[in-house]
């Protein structure tokens, strides 16, 4: 009788080592599995920001290339035109000059 005692109490205490242990994996997964979360959220969110960054700075660059085509189009348009100007006007001479 003693001996089978003897043996079951051997029995539970390496049942209770072991799931001493696995409880131990089982925290430490836990707390891996919550820093990689955090990790991949923070990612999330720094793309978040880099892609709102760079769509931003596309649509700039689109308002900045409208911008000197509408520029280009209307140099054009002014220069196309053969409007004379008068020598009598005080204002002839400078306008002259910004326009070349």
């Amino acid at each position: 009788d003693d001996e089978a005692f003897e043996e079951a109490l051997v029995r539970l205490e390496r049942g209770s080592q072991r799931l001493v242990v696995e409880q131990q994996y089982g925290q430490r997964l836990e707390a891996l599995t919550s820093s990689l979360v955090s990790k991949i959220q923070s990612w999330v969110l720094r793309l978040r920001k880099e892609e709102t960054t760079r769509n931003q700075l596309q649509h700039t660059l689109t308002l900045l290339r409208n911008q000197k085509h509408l520029t280009r189009s209307a140099a054009a348009s002014v220069a196309s035109r053969d409007v004379p100007l008068s020598l009598s006007s005080p204002h002839a001479g400078k306008m002259a000059d910004m326009l070349m």
